[in-house]
């Protein structure tokens, strides 16, 4: 945690606000992985992939569409292209 802080230029505080973000999906933020008397340990390769990547920590990780929302999603955008008189052949 001390070296984050020292990395980022931020407070303890504020990694763990970014690691609550993380856990719960809204940022990419590396996730650590649990070490030896409950210590939190990262993957030093995960954040300087990170660091490199620009990536900002309060940008959403993107939502992952299951096969069944893309279907969803598809028949809706094809009824409305219906619906105007457009047809699509396959």
């Amino acid at each position: 945690m001390d070296d984050l802080t020292e990395i980022f230029r931020v407070s303890a505080p504020t990694v763990n606000r970014w690691l609550r973000d993380a856990r719960e999906g809204k940022s990419n933020f590396p996730l650590p992985i649990n070490g030896p008397r409950r210590r939190l340990l990262w993957d030093r390769d995960a954040i300087l992939a990170y660091l490199s990547g620009g990536v900002s920590v309060t940008s959403p990780i993107p939502k992952i569409e299951s096969a069944a929302q893309r279907r969803k999603r598809h028949d809706a955008a094809m009824e409305s292209l219906k619906k105007h008189g457009i047809t699509i052949r396959k």
